[in-house]
């Protein structure tokens, strides 16, 4: 058997959904399965086995909406907000661990591409930015 040691949660799917429109509970829960229960069923299954690998190394795949919602992908962004806040308890719970000590430069967190704009700008103006998103949304749908 390979030496496993890395492990990467890259689930999502991202849907427009009208919350004042009637709907299904279990299609509104649907991205919550795929995209927060999935991630964290998957390290619950597989984290034994990463805590004896030296340099083991978990990476959780969320989004810069995480930060600031996209109204016409409130379960989406949710999820992600979740993930993201799920991730950083898992960091602090496995501080000492080999997961953590694969993390190469330090970094615990990397956001890529906008994420680091909506990272900076839901503390510096959250509401501006969620008023951007509205108008965004209210232009796509």
């Amino acid at each position: 058997m390979a030496e496993f040691g890395q492990f990467i949660n890259n689930a999502g799917i991202m849907r427009n959904l009208k919350l004042n429109e009637d709907r299904d509970p279990k299609d509104v829960t649907r991205e919550i399965d795929i995209n927060l229960s999935g991630p964290v069923r998957m390290i619950q299954q597989f984290l034994p086995h990463l805590k004896t690998r030296k340099g083991a190394l978990i990476v959780n795949v969320s989004s810069g909406l995480a930060f600031i919602p996209f109204p016409i992908a409130p379960a989406y962004c949710a999820t992600k907000a979740a993930l993201h806040s799920f991730t950083q308890s898992l960091g602090v719970q496995l501080e000492r661990t080999a997961v953590i000590a694969g993390i190469e430069a330090g970094k615990l967190e990397i956001r890529p591409g906008l994420s680091n704009v909506l990272k900076a700008m839901s503390r510096i103006a959250p509401q501006f930015m969620l008023n951007q998103l509205v108008q965004m949304a209210r232009t796509t749908t």
